[in-house]
C-alpha cells in the first residue's frame, strides 16, 4: 500500500486536475463524479494504482453511458453497459476495475431500500393511474396510523397532490421516516433561469397571494402584449423557493440582472450552462440550501429528512395549493418557504398495519413498495407514467359516471401503458359511485350485481369494439404479422378479472372499504353479455387483492436454496443465449425494415410549429420521468419512443402456427425448455413465468439504453445544437425531409425550455434506428447472461 503522503508532487497535480480529492480522515480519494466512486489508500498498492484511477475517472467523464454521475447515478440500466464493456474495462484498467464494479453495487435504489432501510427482500409494485383515481388512499390501508396521518396531508379535495414521484415503503419493524432525493443543479438553475428572465422586476408581488392569482400575474411578461400560458407549476415552486421580503427582493435583483446580460438572447440551455456555476443565481441558491437545510453534497442525492419539525412536511410534499393556503391564512407562515422545487422524488417510510400484517403472507413482511410513478397536475393531465423495470403493477382507474364502468378517456390512456402479462396486473376500478355500491342496494344484493354486470359488458363491449380488424402484414415478411390489439388485449384480460373498490372516511378516522371481483369466462377479444359474467363476488377483506401479487412473489422467492443444477445433457447457456440473440435479430429486422420511422421523424420536427404554451408540460414531464429517469411517460405530443418500439417488438405475431405472439414463440417458449433442463426445480414453481420476466427485461433494458444512455451528453447542448446535429451526420441520424426552417425550429423570440426538451426528443428519435442497430443486441444478450448468473447464484 502506498500513503498518500508519500505520493509524487506529479501524481498529487493529476489528482487535483482529475477533480480528485482526499480525505485524510477516512484515508479515501474521492471523485467529483459520485460520492459512492471512490479509491480508498488501502486499494492502493502502488502509485502506478493511483494514476490508473485518475485515468479511469477522466475516462467516464466523456463517457456517461456508464452513469458515474450525479445526474445518472440511480439508473439501473448503467450496469448493463459496464457489463457488456467490463472485459474491455479490464484491459485498460486493471488496477482499479474492482472500484468501478463497486459502485454499481452500492448506488441503485434496490441496495437502498435494502441497506438503508433494512428491507429484507421488498416486493416492488407501481401504482399506475390518472390523477384524483385514489392511489394514495390506496395505499393508506396498508400503513399504520401515522402512516395514514402523514399520507393524509398530500391529498387535496381536488385531486391535485405532489407532483414528486414518491416510493412508499412498508415494513414490519420501522419508525416513520422521510427520504427527500435532490435535484442535480442545472435541472434547479434551469427551472430559476427561466422564471427570472420572465418576472417584471420592478413588480411588487403579495406574498400572501400565490403566483397564479390575477393580481400576481400581472408580474409574468408578455410577449406582444400577448400572455404567455407558463407552467404554473415551475412558476409556483420558484416563487415559493424565494416567498418571503427578503428573499424574493434579492432573487428579483438577481433576475434583473440577468435580464441585461442575455438581452437578445433566446438559447435557454447556453443561458443555464452560463450560470451552473460562479454566478449570482447559483451562489443564492447554494448559501439558500445550506442555511435552511444543511446538507453537504447536496445535488443529485438522497437525504433522510427528519420528522421531528412538524412543519417538515409543510414545506416539503404537502400539495402546493395548501401550502398557498397556509401562506395567506396563517402568520406564522409569514417566514417560511417550500424547498419543494429542489427534490424529485420522495421515499416515505412506514410501519405496517397489523390487520394487514395478520391478513397478508409473510411475503409482505420482508417489505412492500408502492411505487408511484405519476405526477399530478389534474388540469393537464397528459398520459399515464410507468416504471419500466417494475413488472408487479396495480392500475388505478376511477369509475365512470355513466353506464360504462370505465370513461372512455381513461381508456385511451391506458391503451398507452404497455402492460405485461394479465397476471402481473391488477386492475382496480376506484370510486364507485353511490348507485353502484353495494350500501345502496342493501334490500337486494341481486338488483347490485346486476348493475354491476351491465357497467362491465358495456365496458368490455366498448374496448373490444375498438379493436382493429385485421393484423397488418410487415411488407414482404414471410414469418411475421403485427398484431395492433395485442396490448389492449392484454388490458381486456386484466380488466375481465378486475377489483371494484369503494372507500368511506369515517369521522373516527378510520376507512370503511368495499371490495368486489369480477369473475368473467368470456373471451378477451369477443363481445359479451351479462350470462358470461360468473359472479361480481364481494371479497371478505380489502387485502385479498394484494394477495395474487405477493404469493408469486413468495415462489420466486422461494427458489433460493431449493433448486440445483442440473449437469446431465443440459444445453450449453451460451449456445442458448446466442440463438435466442439470433431469433431477436429477425424480430428487430422487421422493425428496422417496417416501422414508420421518416413518418415519426416527420411528426416530431413539426412540433416546433405548434404553439408551445400547449405542450409545453408534455414535454417537461418526458424530460423529468423518461430521461432523467427510467419512467415511460407518453403523453399524446410527447410520445415515449422507447415504449413505442417495445409495444411494437411485443405486438408482432408469426403468420403461421395461429398467430402465436413472435415473443413467446421464438424467445421465451426456447428459455422456458433451457430452464427446465439446467435446474431441478419443483412444480410448484411457474419456470414459464420467470422466463417471460427475462426475456422483458431483457428487450426493454435494451430498447431504453439503445435510446438514451449513448447520447446522455445532449442535455448539456442547445436546442439549435442538437437541431443542428441531426442534419450534419446522415451515417448517423435519419435525414429530414425538410430544412429548419420549414419545420419552424427558429420562429421564437422569447425564452422557453420547451425548445430544450424539443431539441432533445428530436435529437434522440433520429439517431433511435442507428442505436438499435449499434447496441440492441449486446445489451439484450447481456441482461440474459445477467438473468441467469442471478439463478445460478441460488442454487443449492
Amino acid at each position: 500500500m502506498v500513503k498518500h503522503e508519500e505520493l509524487s508532487e506529479r501524481t498529487i497535480q493529476l489528482l487535483k486536475s482529475t477533480g480528485i480529492t482526499w480525505d485524510g480522515h477516512k484515508r479515501v480519494y474521492f471523485t467529483q463524479l459520485h460520492k459512492e466512486f471512490y479509491l480508498k489508500e488501502a486499494e492502493a498498492k502502488t502509485e502506478e494504482h493511483i494514476i490508473q484511477f485518475c485515468n479511469l475517472v477522466r475516462y467516464l467523464q466523456s463517457h456517461l453511458e456508464y452513469g458515474v454521475s450525479i445526474e445518472w447515478g440511480d439508473s439501473e440500466l448503467n450496469k448493463y453497459v459496464y457489463k457488456i464493456n467490463k472485459e474491455n474495462l479490464k484491459n485498460e484498467f486493471e488496477l482499479t476495475i474492482e472500484t468501478l464494479s463497486r459502485f454499481y453495487d452500492d448506488s441503485d435504489i434496490i441496495t437502498f431500500y435494502k441497506n438503508v432501510l433494512r428491507a429484507k427482500n421488498p416486493t416492488i409494485i407501481d401504482l399506475i393511474g390518472t390523477t384524483g383515481a385514489g392511489k394514495t388512499t390506496f395505499c393508506q390501508q396498508f400503513v399504520n396510523k401515522e402512516g395514514k396521518e402523514i399520507l393524509e396531508k398530500t391529498i387535496t379535495p381536488s385531486g391535485n397532490s405532489t407532483i414528486i414521484q414518491t416510493d412508499i415503503v412498508i415494513l414490519e419493524e420501522t419508525e416513520s421516516r422521510l427520504f427527500l432525493k435532490a435535484r442535480t443543479k442545472r435541472d434547479i438553475l434551469r427551472d430559476l433561469v427561466l422564471v427570472a428572465l420572465s418576472m417584471d422586476t420592478n413588480f411588487s408581488f403579495d406574498l400572501k397571494k400565490s403566483i397564479s392569482e390575477k393580481s400576481n400575474k400581472e408580474g409574468l411578461k408578455k410577449v406582444d402584449e400577448k400572455e404567455i400560458k407558463y407552467d404554473s407549476d415551475i412558476f409556483q415552486g420558484v416563487y415559493n423557493l424565494f416567498r418571503t421580503d427578503s428573499l424574493i427582493k434579492e432573487f428579483l435583483e438577481i433576475a434583473e440582472e440577468l435580464q441585461t446580460k442575455y438581452s437578445g438572447k433566446n438559447d435557454l440551455q447556453s443561458i443555464i450552462e452560463d450560470n451552473i456555476e460562479d454566478s449570482s443565481l447559483a451562489t443564492l441558491l447554494d448559501s439558500l440550501i445550506e442555511r435552511e437545510l444543511g446538507f453537504n453534497d447536496f445535488y443529485g442525492y438522497r437525504h433522510e429528512i427528519s420528522l421531528v419539525d412538524q412543519t417538515i412536511l409543510d414545506k416539503t410534499i404537502i400539495p402546493t395549493k395548501t401550502f398557498n393556503k397556509f401562506k395567506e391564512k396563517k402568520e406564522e407562515f409569514a417566514e417560511i418557504i417550500s424547498y419543494r422545487i429542489l427534490f424529485e422524488q420522495a421515499v416515505l417510510v412506514f410501519k405496517c398495519d397489523e390487520r394487514a400484517k395478520l391478513k397478508l403472507p409473510k411475503k409482505f413482511r420482508e417489505g412492500i413498495v408502492f411505487r408511484d410513478s405519476q405526477g399530478h397536475n389534474k388540469s393537464e393531465q397528459v398520459g399515464i407514467a410507468i416504471d419500466f423495470e417494475v413488472k408487479n403493477k396495480i392500475l388505478l382507474i376511477p369509475a365512470g359516471t355513466g353506464g360504462e364502468l370505465v370513461d372512455d378517456k381513461y381508456v385511451d390512456e391506458l391503451k398507452n401503458i404497455i402492460i405485461s402479462e394479465p397476471e402481473q396486473n391488477v386492475v382496480v376500478i376506484t370510486k364507485l359511485d353511490k348507485c353502484s355500491a353495494h350500501e345502496y342496494y342493501e334490500e337486494s344484493y341481486n338488483d347490485f350485481i346486476e348493475n354491476l354486470k351491465d357497467q362491465v359488458v358495456t365496458t368490455h363491449n366498448n374496448l373490444v369494439a375498438g379493436l382493429s380488424e385485421d393484423n397488418v402484414n410487415e411488407g414482404d415478411n414471410e414469418k411475421y404479422q403485427l398484431d395492433r390489439n395485442a396490448v389492449v388485449k392484454k388490458f381486456i384480460a386484466a380488466f375481465d378479472n378486475a377489483y371494484l373498490s369503494k372507500i368511506t372516511k369515517l369521522k373516527s378516522g378510520e376507512f370503511d372499504t368495499e371490495l368486489h371481483r369480477i369473475i368473467c369466462k368470456g373471451k378477451n377479444d369477443e363481445m359479451i353479455e351479462t350470462t358470461d359474467i360468473d359472479d361480481i363476488a364481494v371479497t371478505n377483506s380489502w387485502y385479498d387483492l394484494l394477495k395474487q401479487i405477493l404469493e408469486r412473489e413468495n415462489k420466486v422467492s422461494a427458489l433460493e436454496g431449493k433448486i440445483k443444477l442440473k449437469n446431465d445433457g443440459v444445453e450449453p447457456k451460451d449456445e442458448l443465449i446466442e440463438d435466442l440473440v439470433h431469433q431477436m435479430e429477425g424480430i428487430l429486422d422487421v422493425c428496422f425494415k417496417n416501422f414508420k420511422w421518416q413518418d415519426q421523424l416527420e411528426k416530431v420536427l413539426s412540433l416546433h410549429s405548434w404553439d408551445f404554451r400547449y405542450i409545453y408540460y408534455e414535454f417537461y414531464l418526458w424530460y423529468n420521468r423518461s430521461i432523467i429517469k427510467d419512467i415511460s411517460s407518453s403523453g399524446y405530443n410527447a410520445e415515449d419512443k422507447a415504449a413505442k418500439i417495445v409495444k411494437y417488438i411485443n405486438s408482432l405475431v408469426l403468420k403461421s402456427d395461429n398467430k402465436i405472439n413472435a415473443v413467446e414463440a421464438i424467445l421465451e417458449v426456447p428459455l422456458t425448455e433451457f430452464l427446465k433442463k439446467r435446474y431441478d426445480i419443483g412444480s410448484e414453481i411457474n419456470v414459464n413465468g420467470i422466463a417471460k420476466k427475462i426475456i422483458s427485461n431483457a428487450i426493454s433494458r435494451a430498447t431504453l439504453i439503445s435510446y438514451k444512455l449513448f447520447d446522455r451528453n445532449i442535455i448539456k447542448n442547445t436546442s439549435g445544437a442538437n437541431i443542428n446535429m441531426i442534419y450534419m451526420d446522415s451515417t448517423k441520424y435519419l435525414n429530414p425531409n425538410h430544412n429548419t426552417n420549414k419545420y419552424g425550429v427558429s420562429k421564437r423570440s422569447y425564452y422557453t425550455d420547451t425548445a430544450v426538451y424539443l431539441g432533445i426528443y428530436c435529437n434522440l428519435f433520429a439517431k433511435f434506428k442507428y442505436n438499435l442497430e449499434t447496441y440492441f443486441l449486446n445489451v439484450f444478450k447481456a441482461a440474459i447472461e445477467i438473468e441467469i448468473e442471478s439463478l445460478d447464484s441460488i442454487v443449492d
